[in-house]
């Protein structure tokens, strides 16, 4: 109603997280996985693990932080992202299984390089942990001192409030505040209104 969601501000907040996001998953990644050795025979790694493990990265970061995004989770928005997830793990296992002429660098590359590997999965905690953590102290703070409508309304149905009443009222004056701008229908439908009221109240 505010144009909140779609305006600069958000398109650039928006912007800015999935640029820190790409920086975090690109040098965590290939900082974590420079020197040591990946692997009991002692080999370090390379371009396809390296690849392979950014690639887990991005898809888990994304997926999450649509996850901290959604207000109102339901089942089906649940099943996707889990689907997603495991949608990768599957590819990467179907990819890998193709013959080597076809997979190349990808051949067997999760079954017998990553999952074995406790430094990929450490990794990916790791890194997810990073890239999401501003984000996530970013959305505490907006929801606890600058809630938006939808959050407003959430935070008073859950009844998390309910022992601190001042902030209970502070949130419902906030929503029952006018709007600064509203939409074209709603701006005619109380300007009937109005003149609805007006020609009720004029005497005959």
């Amino acid at each position: 109603m505010k144009n909140l969601l779609f305006g600069w501000r958000r398109v650039l907040h928006w912007l800015g997280n999935g640029f820190y996001t790409a920086l975090v998953v690109f040098f965590f990644c290939s900082t974590a996985l420079q020197h040591q050795a990946f692997n009991r025979d002692g080999k370090t790694v390379g371009m396809d693990v390296l690849g392979g493990t950014m690639y887990t990265c991005i898809v888990w970061a994304v997926n999450l932080q649509m996850a901290l995004t959604v207000c109102y989770f339901t089942k089906i928005q649940r099943g996707l992202i889990i689907y997603c997830l495991c949608m990768l793990y599957i590819f990467f296992v179907a990819f890998g299984s193709l013959s080597p002429s076809i997979s190349a660098i990808g051949y067997k590359l999760f079954t017998e390089a990553l999952a074995p590997a406790a430094s990929y999965w450490f990794t990916i905690i790791f890194v997810i942990i990073t890239a999401l953590l501003p984000f996530y102290a970013y959305s505490a703070i907006e929801t606890r001192f600058f809630p938006m409508y939808h959050q407003m309304i959430q935070r008073l149905e859950s009844g998390k409030h309910e022992d601190d009443p001042e902030y209970c009222d502070m949130m419902r004056q906030k929503l029952l505040q006018p709007p600064t701008s509203v939409g074209f229908s709603a701006r005619l439908a109380a300007r009937a209104n109005k003149l609805r009221r007006k020609n009720k109240n004029q005497p005959q």
